[in-house]
């Protein structure tokens, strides 16, 4: 069993994420555009997830490349308003937050960029 392969089992194992999810991770890169402690954060869920991070970026945006066919911007807009509804009072815990929110954005996304989703018993579709 490869060393990726063993690393990243539990992530496999999640019905949300599978095989198919893992690769794609892999295969992404994304640019960590959160600014001091929320960075390190955001970089490292990345990074812990599979995710190739490259040098941090000033840009307004989170650039994330999914495969060669599929770009994805998640602008800092749709991250602070995901943030606010927390009402965190505390810096450190806001850092916190806003690093692992703007990882797992790009986590859903690559993830369920690429996925089929399948009808279910009453004709609509089941979430991924």
């Amino acid at each position: 069993m490869s060393g990726d392969h063993v690393r990243f089992s539990r992530q496999r194992r999640l019905a949300e994420i599978g095989d198919r999810g893992q690769r794609a991770l892999q295969a992404a890169t994304a640019s960590v555009v959160c600014d001091g402690f929320a960075g390190d954060v955001e970089r490292l869920y990345l990074e812990r997830a599979g995710v190739q991070c490259v040098a941090a970026c000033a840009d307004a945006n989170i650039k994330v490349q999914a495969s060669p066919a599929s770009d994805a911007i998640v602008t800092r807009p749709v991250l602070h308003s995901h943030l606010t509804e927390l009402e965190l009072h505390h810096e450190a815990a806001r850092s916190v937050a806003e690093g692992a929110m703007a990882a797992l954005l790009v986590i859903r996304h690559v993830v369920f960029s690429n996925v089929t989703r399948e009808p279910v018993g009453d004709g609509s579709e089941a979430p991924p």
